[in-house]
């Protein structure tokens, strides 16, 4: 399909392209601000930070530290 789109006309490549950029765009800047970091965290952090994070985000008055204390207690 988008090889169609691209060959029939010059608004089909703009458009094409214009809607493949935001993409990126939106997938980078989503990344930026969304994806926890993760460098020199082992595994088991790495789940405990998403989970606290996703758990914070749903409406919870929690803070990610008190989350992160609940799902490391034995």
């Amino acid at each position: 399909m988008f090889l169609v789109i691209t060959a029939s006309s010059t608004a089909g490549k703009i458009g094409s392209y214009l809607v493949l950029g935001l993409s990126c765009f939106a997938a980078y800047y989503f990344t930026l601000w969304y994806v926890p970091e993760t460098k020199d965290h082992s595994v088991d952090e790495c789940v405990s930070l998403v989970l606290a994070t996703r758990h914070a985000r749903v409406g919870s008055k929690q803070s990610g530290i008190e989350l992160r204390e609940k799902i490391n207690a034995p």
